[in-house]
This record gives structure tokens, C-alpha cells and sequence, in this order.
């Protein structure tokens, strides 16, 4: 859907939308490029009043009818939502318009979330871990996102760095969603003994691609 397109149909469910609470909608990505391909998510980032009870439950509920209505995957976050590198790209954008870089976030949310797991278990161990479902549930979220984030890197990119374990790190946010039931609180601290410090890509030539935050990203909505 070009964005002349995701515009008019959109425009058509404005009402229904600020309905749902929210105030404004603006289109970014491949789809206000006119980049998108049929199969590609719609990228929409909305504002909402911040003294109203807008809420999560209510922006899934905006994707959710939108997705019913256009028949095509839509991504909804809201202004304040925005990745901190997409916020920064949009002041230099017109108000229209963000540039996403998918793979330059992805890269800075994984050691983001590596760097954050390091200073939280830092002189702990293993009977802390168990003792405290606070850290139990920060180190899960952490691994969640750094699954996710795996998932936005293309393979000609992850063959560089063959010594990390990208399909694991990819396959276990799943495993954490759908089977946390069977996952001891053993095998997961052995992960940040064991896996997540050969994550870090800023110990390695892949340290590189952070720092060229250009690397990879064009086009990757």
C-alpha cells in the first residue's frame, strides 16, 4: 500500500479511530516512502491525550481494527512509544515522515539489553536469582527483547558473526512466551553466564555495524 493510498483509506476510519482515543495518526516506514510491498507491515505511530486512561489494551485494540479493516499487518506504537533513534530521526524529518532504520535499532536494543542484564546481576548468583522474582522477570524480559531484536538483523549480516548464536537467541523469546512453564530458573542464569556476554557486538568486528548505524538499515522497515 503506497502512502496516497494508506492515507485516503485511513482518513475513511478517522472517526472510528479517535473514537479508540486516539487525537492523531501519522504514517512512517516504507509505506510514506512509497517502499512498501504488499506483504510489508503498515507503519502507523499515533498521539493521544495524556491526561485521558489511553492505555495498551486500548492501542491493540486500534491494530486490531485496523488490521480487520485493511486486511494487511499494521504496526501501531505511539509518539511517545517511538524508538529513542526513530524520536531523534523525526526532528529531522517533516511531521509526516520517519526514516526507520530497523536494523540500527535492533543493534542498539540488543546491547542495550545486554549492558542492562550485566549491571543487574552484577555480584549476584544463582540462589539471588531464585530468591528474587524481580530479577528473574527483568533478565526474562531481557532476553525476550533480545530475541525479538535478533529477528530485525538480515542473515548476510548475522553470517558475519557466526560465533554468536543468532537462531538460539532468535528461538528463545518463543520459548519464553509459549513454554516459560518448562524453563528453570537455572538454565536461564546459566544464559547470562554463558551466552549473553558472546553477544556483545561491541567486543567484536560487529561492533562496527553500531557504530555505522547506516550499515545494513536501508530499507528495512
Amino acid at each position: 500500500m503506497g502512502r496516497i493510498e494508506a492515507v485516503s483509506v485511513l482518513k475513511q476510519h478517522a472517526q472510528a479511530i479517535r473514537a479508540m482515543g486516539a487525537t492523531s495518526l501519522y504514517v512512517f516506514g516504507s509505506t510514506v516512502r512509497d517502499e512498501a510491498q504488499p506483504a510489508r507491515d503498515l507503519g502507523l505511530f499515533i498521539d493521544y491525550d495524556p491526561g485521558s486512561r489511553f492505555n495498551a489494551f486500548d492501542l491493540v485494540g486500534i491494530k486490531q481494527y485496523l488490521e480487520d479493516e485493511l486486511r494487511i499487518p499494521v504496526d501501531v506504537t505511539t509518539r511517545d512509544g517511538l524508538h529513542p533513534m526513530l524520536r531523534a530521526e523525526k526532528k529531522n524529518s517533516r511531521a509526516d515522515f520517519l526514516m526507520a532504520r530497523r536494523v540500527a535499532h535492533a543493534l542498539h536494543d540488543i546491547l542495550e539489553a545486554i549492558e542492562r542484564v550485566e549491571d543487574i546481576t552484577r555480584g549476584k548468583s544463582l540462589g539471588d536469582f531464585e530468591a528474587s522474582w524481580q530479577l528473574r522477570w527483568l533478565v526474562q524480559r531481557a532476553n525476550e527483547i533480545i530475541s525479538e531484536a535478533s529477528r530485525a538483523i538480515p542473515d548476510e549480516l548475522t553470517g558475519t558473526e557466526p560465533g554468536i548464536p543468532w537462531r538460539k537467541a532468535r528461538g528463545i523469546g518463543n520459548v519464553l512466551r509459549h513454554d516459560y512453564e518448562g524453563l528453570s530458573d537455572r538454565i536461564i542464569w546459566n544464559v547470562v553466564l554463558d551466552e549473553l556476554p558472546r553477544g556483545q557486538f561491541n567486543r567484536s568486528p560487529s561492533g562496527r555495524m553500531v557504530d555505522r548505524p547506516e550499515a545494513g538499515a536501508a530499507g528495512q522497515d
